[in-house]
């Protein structure tokens, strides 16, 4: 992510999944950008643009447009819920999600 003017922040992503099916494995694969903003102390929004292969061998990629508020449970916990538009696919439509992060806190220590 990277932080821009205005109290924006820019960012991406990217993730393969491996997926099997009757004729074995294939891969998968998420690309995103999105640019967020805080609105208040704990809530915040964001719109997003991102590509997800199919997890059908040979389906073509669908292109989705979205946006969504996101709320702030404590200091390692957030909500989600957006709304959005598939932009090119085989099965265009709007959709609605909700989701859930959770981050934990890891303490290392160093051996002795």
């Amino acid at each position: 992510s990277k932080r821009l003017p205005a109290s924006l922040v820019a960012g991406g992503d990217f993730a393969f999944m491996s997926i099997k099916d009757d004729r074995g494995r294939f891969l998968s694969s998420v690309e995103s950008l999105n640019v967020s903003f805080p609105l208040a102390q704990k809530l915040g929004a964001y719109v997003e643009v991102y590509q997800v292969s199919s997890p059908e061998r040979g389906a073509p990629a669908a292109w989705n447009f979205d946006g969504g508020f996101t709320r702030l449970i404590g200091e390692n916990m957030q909500v989600d819920l957006e709304a959005g538009h598939t932009l090119h696919s085989d099965r265009p439509g709007w959709f609605v999600a909700a989701g859930f992060a959770y981050r934990p806190r890891i303490h290392f220590r160093a051996l002795p």
